[in-house]
């Protein structure tokens, strides 16, 4: 094991502030296909950099560089509106426009991320008697969304539940909202969130976006929160990966590899595949903490960060990962929560790893602890998502997906380390 628990080196990089800040605050609303965080963000661009005069007012610029964005805003995700429709939205769950019986060939979700697990999957002949549309004729058809009164009959097996305020405790009753930077509760940015779901089965992937070619250099920024119960329902007992890359194999920006490691490094606890010891040979740990196992590299922030401190269950924080020279024996590796350094490593030799680029990122909500017999998960339980920001190049700032308004948390504890900044805001040391 390496480890660095001095903060006495902690540095924020430049990379935090790029592409400007986001001047509104968190959980103001949006209007699909005008002014939501992905629309400014895909562009076009109308010559200024912006690609209206509403982008504009929020100070969000069009990302020439982003591989994935996603705000969940699709009207489609929600309501049943749009069938037949073949460009932007498209159409909702159970359209299967294009394809007759394979439902949900033509969803939001089907058209901009492919197709899902099996087991996150419609499967010939449900839903039987459906609400909505026909039912799957194939082995195996697309995914569809848990909603109460089950309109699209996918509730037996839906991996997602894209929720607007008023939806957090329709499965799970004594579910509550996130509270939400600078005050309030409920959906992090526009009118809706992707809640990852997860309930007695496995569950699994729910979609790839491939990139437009192979990338070296990733950062990752996005809005995350969990249940405030989130531990009792049993879901970190075992890995629970968060979303992968590369074909679903690798989830390098956050996720839990196992129980063994320290639980107050959740969610920070991600993994590659690999020659460890090779690939730290050389290798630089600036903050937090690199180990090797059997099969690869986990990394985690140390004494950098505390999750019941830093990030308490049941509240919006900001999550962001920085990856470059992935084909280089100088391969650099850094995480973020809330605009503050948690891991910086330096020096990998990122040829002893398993890959040396990644070409697509895939959702998923795969669940270890339900894959044994005799062992479940208590009761459904979720990660939550919003204004999801992929790029080639160095990550978005926190301000630039909605977190100016945070403010920070009560003063800690002494602690060994000093307390995380406010959230949103890079914490600068003097070395």
């Amino acid at each position: 094991m390496i480890r660095k628990t001095s903060l006495a080196r902690l540095t924020v990089v430049w990379a935090i502030a790029v592409l400007g800040g986001f001047d509104a605050a968190a959980g103001q609303p949006c209007t699909d296909g005008v002014d939501c965080y992905c629309d400014c963000v895909r562009g076009p661009n109308r010559g200024d950099g912006f690609t209206n005069s509403v982008c504009a007012t929020k100070n969000v610029r069009v990302d020439p560089a982003a591989l994935v964005c996603e705000d969940f805003e699709a009207a489609t995700l929600t309501q049943d509106v749009g069938r037949g429709v073949t460009s932007g939205t498209y159409g909702p769950w159970y359209d299967d426009t294009g394809y007759a019986g394979n439902r949900g060939n033509n969803a939001y979700w089907s058209r901009t991320y492919g197709p899902p697990d099996s087991a996150c999957s419609w499967h010939s002949p449900n839903p039987v008697n459906p609400q909505r549309g026909t039912p799957c004729a194939f082995g195996t058809c697309y995914g569809g969304e848990w909603i109460s009164g089950d309109l699209w009959g996918a509730n037996a097996f839906a991996c997602m539940d894209v929720m607007r305020n008023g939806n957090f405790d329709d499965e799970v009753p004594t579910n509550t909202e996130p509270t939400l930077p600078g005050g309030g509760s409920g959906v992090f940015d526009g009118l809706q969130i992707m809640a990852h779901r997860v309930g007695t089965s496995t569950a699994g992937t729910h979609g790839t976006k491939s990139f437009p070619g192979p990338v070296t250099t990733i950062g990752f920024t996005g809005a995350l929160a969990y249940p405030r119960d989130v531990l009792e329902s049993r879901i970190w007992n075992a890995p629970w990966k968060d979303n992968q890359f590369e074909n679903s194999t690798e989830h390098w920006h956050r996720g839990s590899t196992g129980a063994g490691s320290k639980p107050d490094d959740l969610p920070y606890m991600p993994f590659r595949f690999g020659n460890c010891a090779a690939a730290l040979a050389g290798a630089r740990v600036l903050v937090g903490v690199a180990q090797c196992n059997s099969v690869g590299l986990q990394v985690g922030p140390g004494d950098a960060y505390s999750q019941p401190r830093d990030f308490p269950f049941g509240t919006w924080g900001c999550s962001q990962a920085y990856m470059s020279g992935m084909d280089t024996s100088n391969m650099t590796w850094k995480l973020w929560h809330n605009g503050v350094l948690i891991v910086d490593i330096e020096g990998i030799d990122g040829r002893a790893l398993g890959r040396q680029s990644y070409k697509n990122f895939t959702w998923n909500s795969y669940a270890n602890y339900n894959q044994e017999p005799g062992q479940s998960t208590t009761r459904t339980t979720y990660r939550y998502e919003d204004n999801v920001h992929i790029r080639q190049g160095e990550p978005v700032s926190c301000q630039q997906i909605g977190f100016t308004s945070l403010t920070p948390p009560p003063p800690p504890p002494p602690t060994t380390a000093p307390p995380l900044g406010k959230p949103g805001t890079p914490a600068y040391v003097v070395p």
